[in-house]
């Protein structure tokens, strides 16, 4: 028998791995990813270059990884520190901890004072963030976890999807690894992330999309269409935070402007992309216009979109449209979309650059119309398609 037990040998040996522990501060998390890549050679070649954080999740979970109750939300610290895996195999703890690190705080300077939104990295020294949050700035700061206020530079805004870009000079955050958010649909799983209180730095909340094509009517009148309802418990005060899938890829910001009645609304993120190219370019984002006031149609099994007036020399005029035109469907070359309210018409209309060629089926009088439309630019405020309901008459800037 040996003269010394097991324990002796286990202290003789080579020190534990500095990575093998239960928790990092989400500061520590950029040494496991490498900066991104900016690109400036189109937009396909811009989608791909953000770098992603699949190697740091790789680490970060062999790590054994976890997140402390102590930096979530409270509502959820059960579900979340109980290592729910989703259906990718991260834990949404893990996911959590690894994507917090492209978070940062939104300070904005108003003359009534400051107030604090969220934002998510998405390249070098560039921030996306919630457009209605900067509303009235006098200045804007960025917080990254651990570090000082850096001063934020608005690089553009867009009311109708409510994005807005910040360039931050100095920022060492790690872009987030971006996802497409045509791959979700309802009932699955997503964790929203967005920053917290100065006792919990990070706010998490684990939701189950329950839809792919919601709108807001803003308190400005803006109708925002193409909305995400993540299932997540965000409120206004988490607008610009991220909405991750399991595999910690960034497939929407979350945006919950004033008059929304509904929290955990998200913009999908291959929408704030096109917004983001334009941004970049020309600090705008130019949308495409129909120039039609409509409500639902109620009187079809499978609804539609009721045109109930026709802007003078807009494209849908210029189509053929008439008042009782019922909208059912939209062609997009060899694709068809069914429109089964208002909402669904503007969305496939925003979704569209000016100049863009559709095909509408349209029901008149009981007879089945396909008719072309090339969507333009608007030409004056004035230029703005309505959706009506019988609560609420609201611009849709589309």
């Amino acid at each position: 028998m040996p003269d010394h037990d097991d324990e002796d040998d286990g202290a003789s040996g080579p020190p534990p791995d500095p990575l093998d522990r239960l928790w990092f501060h989400p500061s520590e998390l950029r040494s496991f990813v490498g900066p991104s890549t900016r690109s400036t050679r189109g937009r396909e070649h811009r989608r791909s270059a953000f770098v992603g954080l699949a190697a740091a999740g790789a680490l970060v979970a062999a790590a054994g990884l976890v997140v402390m109750s102590g930096v979530l939300d409270s509502g959820d610290d059960t579900t979340l520190t109980g290592g729910i895996d989703a259906p990718g195999g991260y834990a949404a703890a893990r996911v959590a901890a690894i994507t917090g690190a492209s978070i940062v705080t939104v300070q904005v300077t108003r003359v009534d004072g400051t107030t604090t939104a969220s934002g998510v990295c998405i390249d070098d020294e560039v921030v996306l963030t919630s457009a209605h949050t900067l509303e009235g700035a006098t200045a804007v700061t960025v917080v990254a976890p651990g570090e000082t206020a850096l001063p934020a530079v608005a690089a553009g805004a867009d009311p109708e999807t409510d994005l807005a870009l910040l360039r931050v000079d100095a920022l060492t955050v790690p872009a987030a690894r971006q996802g497409s958010s045509r791959d979700l649909r309802e009932g699955h799983a997503v964790l929203a992330v967005a920053t917290g209180t100065r006792s919990k730095p990070q706010w998490v909340s684990v939701g189950t999309v329950a839809g792919l094509d919601e709108f807001v009517v803003t308190t400005s009148g803006t109708v925002i269409v193409g909305l995400i309802d993540t299932g997540t418990n965000a409120g206004r005060r988490h607008s610009g935070g991220a909405v991750f899938d399991e595999r910690g890829r960034l497939v929407a910001i979350l945006t919950i402007p004033g008059g929304a009645s509904s929290s955990g609304l998200a913009m999908p993120i291959d929408t704030a992309r096109d917004v983001v190219e334009q941004l970049e370019a020309t600090g705008s984002a130019a949308h495409a216009w129909l120039g039609v006031t409509g409500t639902d149609d109620t009187e079809r099994a499978g609804g539609g979109a009721r045109v109930e007036r026709v802007l003078p020399a807009s494209p849908a005029e210029k189509a053929g449209l008439a008042p009782g035109d019922v909208i059912v469907a939209v062609g997009d070359g060899e694709s068809t979309t069914a429109v089964s309210s208002m909402a669904d018409l503007m969305a496939e209309v925003r979704d569209r650059r000016p100049g863009h060629s559709l095909e509408l089926t349209v029901l008149r009088e009981g007879a089945k119309r396909h008719m072309p439309v090339s969507l333009s630019h608007k030409t004056s405020p004035d230029d703005t398609d309505l959706l009506t309901t019988t609560t609420t008459v609201a611009a849709a800037q589309s």
